[in-house]
């Protein structure tokens, strides 16, 4: 949820309505990858930095586990240099 948030802030939009399977965006998302998306769309692509897309990508795993954990976003580059 809170790299959906990230991306939303971002971009002004979700990648996806809802992240279940008979989303078409999403089952798009599953099978190709956040980096594929982003790159697909001209728009996105502008609006979000390389050193945001890797948090991202990071961050929207599909696998829960396979996730970034709090501290790991926190400490990402992406994150640190804001703060």
């Amino acid at each position: 949820a809170l790299g959906m948030l990230l991306f939303i802030m971002l971009t002004g939009e979700p990648m996806a309505e809802k992240a279940v399977v008979s989303n078409a965006k999403f089952q798009h998302l599953a099978t190709h990858g956040v980096e594929h998306v982003i790159a697909a769309n001209a728009a996105w692509h502008a609006l979000v930095p390389p050193h945001c897309l890797t948090l991202l990508v990071q961050m929207l795993q599909l696998e829960p586990s396979k996730r970034l954990d709090i501290e790991s976003v926190v400490a990402h580059p992406f994150v640190s240099t804001c703060a």
